[in-house]
């Protein structure tokens, strides 16, 4: 299953193997995904990766909610082509968002962009015991 996204972004093209990992992505996904949870990607984008995930998934998983969340407002116009009655986008912050009751949590190319300084909610030793990296 080959996964080509060309966005507005230009992504798939300046990202070098970016389209073979969309595609183990989808492929890994039939592994996680379990019945009655909720299958999140954080910095959907345009929402490609998660709308495959959910059609790989579908007819096995019975019960899976898909959430993709993005801060940029641009990708508005491609949600409302992808989205489904089992799957939603929201503007979220990755760093406020909860995770709760999550199989599967993707995020392609995100979280280097997310300010250091802030942390977010992987990176907080005081919640989740995990120190963070050395600069």
């Amino acid at each position: 299953m080959q996964i080509t996204q060309k966005n507005s972004t230009g992504t798939s093209a300046s990202i070098r193997g970016l389209d073979d990992l969309r595609t183990e992505v989808v492929k890994a996904s039939r592994y996680h995904v379990q019945s009655g949870t909720v299958v999140i990607d954080v910095g959907c984008s345009e929402g490609t990766v998660l709308r495959s995930v959910r059609d790989a998934n579908r007819a096995t998983r019975p019960g899976v909610r898909y959430l993709g969340i993005d801060v940029e407002p641009s990708f508005e116009s491609h949600w409302r082509e992808r989205a489904a009655d089992d799957l939603e986008f929201r503007f979220a912050d990755a760093r406020s968002h909860r995770f709760d009751d999550a199989s599967l949590v993707v995020s392609l190319f995100t979280f280097q962009f997310l300010p250091f300084a802030t942390g977010c909610l992987c990176c907080n030793a005081s919640t989740t015991g995990w120190s963070r990296a050395a600069r």
